[in-house]
């Protein structure tokens, strides 16, 4: 379901779904069924049967036959029905999908086998000619094992893969598959000495990737010129620097003869980069002038190419006129569509920043994981989406809410108290809502990368506006509790910020990862800053203290589940028994009503978002199918995506879930409220005497 692979590593969770362990483990909710993954044990039997399964089709099948994509033409080695082309495919799934520890075990097993092959072969003295196509694909299966130990940090094993890969590739001949295979492992190689800061050693790579890529680039206009001798004139512009459309001809003689003059003009820009690192300014001019003039030569043709050589295009003209501006460094001047994805980690240590090298501290260490956190949070596609989605929703509410303050203010601080001051301060907060309004009309990009972090601002404005109109206000309505507890909490829950957070929490639907923080940070800061001066003003006028010491009982033997944590012989004074009544409702109402309430609604959305994402994918439906699929599986798929549909219908598997009482969805608020009764009491017995 998630690296379109088959299982490797195969885990169960504690919802009755597997997965590869690399896809899966840094995850806390479940993509198939959207549970909490409360704990994952190794699935060996179905690793096993995975294992059986590749041993008994891979040399027989291709991964598209066994897919019910048998009339899909595919060429190359990944269209060969052999074990080595079956593991090498499942690879390259793995790695685009961004399991790594999948994908290096499949190639090192496809290694293994065109190792064995060439060996035999090598053993029966067959031709060179014969050997050049077994260390073509042994180089480039080389190459992927340097990308997956590029993408863990691996430096040693990085260069040492590259190496093989330049080794072996060479030792093919010139087989032009062969030669532009070369080319490219010479430029992943010398981006690795690149980065360490090697610019000589890089420098020299690049230049013999582009001396390659000269010569293929020759023999592909050859070509084009003998498949269609009408072309000829144009395919001149092609590679020769000329302005002219490189048009002409149609077919794929003129799309491979694009391909390889984009190679070309990539590397003269590397190899213009590196020279100017290393002070070779005239030796950087001539290259960069080569690229731009390939480059535009290309413009006229480019209409009738494929888009990916239209977005490389864009592109490398993009950083060849960076580079003709000075505006790239040394140490950054390769170029944008050929930069590294090789890790920092993968650099000596002398050779990274001095950031990366600071004292790491239990301070360095939090502010660490918050940003790992924050980057979760914005690389979550389903979180994006929601935040894209609800922008409509959000400017209805920003206006709403600027409307209703303005009016309240008018009417109450304005004309009812006599306090324009009072009111011109307040007013602060419509003024936030019609900043954040006219923020998602103009910017609306802007505001859903960064709308948990603006709606927590605003929230919290929000909460301190509030406190302040109940605090500084001339009508003092925490006084009209008439006696009763109930009208009492009603109050504190109504003055205060509690209800407001709640409404804002379930209007605006924000992640349960964020809201989990934002939450209990919105009604402890009311409650900690404000909870004693609204407690005095609450208890300012005579005939409150009954109705509160009556509250105060009534919901301590509601949450008596613990020992009291009030000292022992000491009843809690007026003060301290208002602060916890207080602190109290804030938290349970502000923060942990809104969190079980969007936590379900969560559960529900991304249940049916992931369903919705599986339908689109219908299409292509991979080979590791969810056993919980609501789509109709696609047609002529093959008899292993039935088997693993079917996995879902499994008694065992359903029994494997955990099981929870009826009363659950009770028992666990009032536990919670329990919990944070208890807090709020120990607060109260710490902080009200001070307040």
């Amino acid at each position: 379901m998630l690296c379109k692979s088959l299982y490797h590593d195969c885990v169960l969770t504690s919802c009755g779904h597997r997965f590869c362990g690399g896809c899966i483990r840094a995850a806390r909710d479940c993509p198939a069924c959207g549970a909490d993954i409360e704990s994952m044990q190794p699935d060996s039997e179905t690793q096993a049967m995975v294992d059986k399964y590749i041993e008994a089709h891979a040399a027989t099948h291709t991964i598209w036959e066994l897919e019910g994509s048998a009339g899909e033409q595919v060429d190359g080695m990944a269209g060969e029905r052999s074990r080595a082309s079956f593991l090498l495919q499942l690879g390259l799934r793995a790695i685009a999908a961004g399991n790594t520890g999948s994908a290096r075990h499949r190639f090192q097993l496809c290694r293994q086998d065109l190792q064995q092959q060439l060996d035999a072969a090598v053993a029966a003295h067959a031709a060179p000619a014969d050997l050049a196509p077994l260390q073509c694909r042994l180089g480039a299966v080389c190459g992927c094992l340097g990308d997956c130990c590029r993408a863990e940090g691996d430096a040693q094993g990085t260069a040492q893969h590259y190496q093989d890969s330049v080794r072996l590739l060479r030792e093919a001949g010139q087989d032009p598959e062969a030669q532009q295979a070369l080319s490219v492992a010479l430029n992943k190689l010398g981006e690795l000495h690149h980065l360490q800061g090697d610019l000589a050693a890089a420098a020299e790579l690049y230049q013999q990737a582009l001396d390659l890529r000269r010569q293929l680039l020759d023999a592909t206009r050859q070509q084009w010129q003998q498949a269609e001798p009408a072309a000829g004139s144009a395919s001149s512009s092609i590679g020769g620097g000329s302005a002219e459309p490189a048009a002409g001809g149609e077919g794929e003689s003129q799309e491979a003869c694009c391909a390889a003059a984009l190679d070309l003009a990539a590397s003269c820009l590397k190899v213009a980069g590196a020279r100017r690192g290393s002070g070779a300014d005239d030796v950087a001019q001539a290259l960069l002038s080569e690229g731009t003039a390939l480059l535009r030569g290309l413009e006229g043709g480019l209409p009738r190419q494929p888009p990916r050589l239209q977005r490389k295009h864009a592109v490398l003209a993009q950083h060849a006129a960076a580079l003709a501006q000075n505006s790239l460094s040394s140490a950054s001047a390769t170029p944008g569509i050929l930069k590294s994805n090789i890790n920092m980690a993968a650099a000596p240590a002398e050779e990274r920043p001095v950031a990366v090298r600071r004292p790491r501290g239990a301070g360095a260490r939090l502010a660490s994981r918050v940003e790992v956190w924050l980057e979760r949070l914005r690389s979550d596609p389903f979180s994006r989406a929601r935040n894209h989605a609800a922008l409509p929703n959000d400017l209805v509410g920003r206006w709403a809410v600027a409307l209703l303050q303005l009016c309240l203010l008018l009417f109450k601080t304005v004309l009812r108290e006599r306090q324009p001051l009072l009111a011109a301060v307040n007013t602060t907060n419509a003024v936030t809502a019609l900043a954040l309004a006219a923020l998602i009309r103009r910017r609306p990009r802007l505001y859903a990368a960064a709308r948990e972090l603006l709606l927590f601002l605003a929230s919290l404005h929000l909460s301190f506006v509030m406190v302040n109109g109940v605090l500084h206000g001339n009508s003092n309505v925490l006084t009209q509790h008439g006696g009763s507890p109930l009208r009492m909490l009603a109050l504190l829950l109504v003055a205060g910020p509690s209800v407001a957070l709640c409404l804002y929490a379930l209007y605006t639907r924000l992640s349960v990862a964020w809201s989990a923080v934002a939450l209990p940070l919105l009604a402890a800061a009311p409650a900690v800053l404000g909870g004693g001066p609204m407690c005095r003003r609450m208890l300012a006028t005579p005939g409150g203290e009954a109705p509160l010491d009556t509250l105060h009982t009534v919901l301590a033997l509601l949450h008596s589940v613990t020992f009291d944590q009030l000292p022992r012989g000491a009843l809690p004074s007026p003060m301290q028994q208002c602060w916890q009544i207080n602190a109290w409702a804030l938290l349970a109402v502000g923060a942990l009503l809104p969190l079980l309430v969007l936590r379900r609604w969560e559960r529900t959305a991304r249940r049916r978002w992931d369903a919705e994402q599986k339908c689109s994918a219908a299409g292509s439906q991979p080979v590791e199918t969810p056993p919980s699929s609501s789509c109709a599986p696609a047609e002529g798929h093959g008899q292993e995506a039935e088997a693993e549909a079917g996995a879902g219908e499994d008694p065992q598997l359903q029994e494997s879930a955990p099981l929870r009482p009826p009363g659950w969805w009770l028992l666990e608020p009032w536990l919670a409220g329990a919990l944070l009764w208890q807090a709020a009491g120990l607060g109260a017995a710490l902080l009200a005497p001070a307040a």
